[in-house]
Formats: structure tokens, C-alpha cells, sequence
């Protein structure tokens, strides 16, 4: 493997590992500790301040690690196609939940005082709650999309 071709192919590998690793990170550790000590509204604000980089960890690495698939697909690297359209998917699904989902969550969100309270709007909680299952499914089909990407990495070698 020529000098250039094993640069990429680790630039490509760390931008998918830090990414997928963040993810697992966040959705499996950091947020069930997060709302498990501060309750939802705690938690909320939390997680809340927390999104925007979470998102730019994904812009980041989904940017890179697709640039570089790209790349190396120019190259003929053997699977970079299918790595570099697995990426750039990925990409696409983070962009929007970061850029349109997380702000009508958002909106949403500070439309009420509380999700929970005596006071909420019925049709605005449905509308949180729709919106935040959506958000949540496509993060776990980032992740198991990163995942297959992995796994396709180690495959071609």
C-alpha cells in the first residue's frame, strides 16, 4: 500500500471510529446518566447544551471521512465506493437531524415550561415526542450504518 493511499485509509478509519465511538458514547453512557441524575428537565438542559457539538463532531467526521472515501475510490481502493455513499448517507441523516430536527425539537421544547406538567398542550407534547423518536431511530441507523462501514473497512483491509 502506497505512503498516500495507508495516510487516507487512517484519516478515513479515525474520522469513522471517533464519530461512531461519540455516538455510542453519547446514546448508551452519557445521556441515561445525564437524565438518571438530573431528571428530565435537568437532563434536558444538559443534553440540550451539549447537541451542537455532538452535531459538529458528526458534520466533522462525516465531511472528512467521506471526502477521503472519495478520495481513495479515485485511487481504486478496493469497497471505498460503498464506504464513501455509506458515509456520505450518514452524513446526509446528521445533517438533518443537527440542522432541521434538533431546532423544531428545540422550538418546540421551549414552547412549554415542562413536557410533564399540568399546563402542557397536549398536541405540542405528541409533537416533541414524534420528533425526538425520530431522531432517535435515525441515530441508531447512523450507528449501525457506521458500524457496517467498520466492518466493510476491516474487510477490504
Amino acid at each position: 500500500m502506497p505512503l498516500l493511499e495507508g495516510l487516507l485509509r487512517y484519516i478515513e478509519l479515525l474520522s469513522l471510529t471517533l464519530w461512531v465511538g461519540g455516538i455510542a458514547f453519547f446514546s448508551f453512557i452519557a445521556s441515561p446518566s445525564i437524565f438518571a441524575v438530573l431528571g428530565t428537565e435537568g437532563g434536558g438542559k444538559v443534553v440540550r447544551d451539549i447537541f451542537p457539538k455532538y452535531y459538529w463532531l458528526g458534520y466533522g467526521a462525516g465531511g472528512v471521512g467521506t471526502g477521503v472515501a472519495v478520495l481513495l475510490t479515485l485511487l481504486a481502493a478496493p469497497g471505498q465506493g460503498l464506504i464513501a455513499l455509506l458515509l456520505a448517507i450518514m452524513t446526509a441523516i446528521f445533517l438533518y437531524m443537527g440542522r432541521i430536527l434538533r431546532p423544531q425539537i428545540f422550538k418546540l421544547r421551549t414552547q412549554v415550561g415542562s413536557l410533564e406538567g399540568p399546563g402542557t398542550d397536549p398536541t405540542v407534547r405528541e409533537r416533541f415526542q414524534r420528533l425526538h423518536r425520530r431522531s432517535v431511530m435515525l441515530n441508531g441507523c447512523v450507528l449501525f450504518l457506521g458500524l457496517v462501514t467498520l466492518f466493510l473497512f476491516a474487510w477490504h483491509g
